[in-house]
């Protein structure tokens, strides 16, 4: 059920005194104002990232850069959230989101991409994707292919 005339908001944990202004100058709330309210059953997070899904939109906040960003995706499409990462699996196109980097990254993938990850291993730093003969380390800096080296 909607709560009308919401906003979604973070606070950092930060001490009492600086509430207001988190360290370097840079705010300790991080409002996303929702059309129409926020469903509650839309928010998730993990680790250093909180998502928010309304409609075609996925939003992810980054504790590290301490805004949202959004990407726009085809409808209910699976997501993987870990402490660190998000990977958005829309059809063809995937696109990770690092609190580090604080943006989304798209990877376009054939039909056969696979996460390498286990689903239960949620402290990842760094998903993998396999996709054919190529390992892609998703999201990078920037975002490198690995080719199947000959052992």
């Amino acid at each position: 059920m909607p709560l009308r005339g919401c906003a979604l908001s973070l606070v950092l944990s930060l001490p009492l005194p600086v509430a207001a202004q988190g360290p370097s100058g840079l705010p300790a709330w991080a409002e996303l104002p929702v059309q129409g309210g926020v469903v509650a059953s839309q928010a998730s997070s993990q680790g250093k990232l909180c998502v928010y899904r309304d409609g075609t939109t996925v939003w992810a906040h980054s504790a590290a850069t301490r805004r949202w960003t959004s990407t726009t995706v085809s409808g209910n499409v699976p997501q993987r959230l870990t402490n660190d990462c998000l990977l958005v699996m829309d059809g063809n196109l995937w696109s990770g989101f690092a609190a580090v980097r604080g943006e989304f990254v798209p990877l376009v993938v054939s039909a056969n991409a696979q996460l390498g990850n286990p689903s239960g291993q949620n402290n990842d730093a760094v998903l993998l994707v396999h996709d054919g003969e190529d390992f892609v380390e998703v999201p990078s800096e920037p975002m490198r292919r690995y080719l199947d080296q000959p052992r």
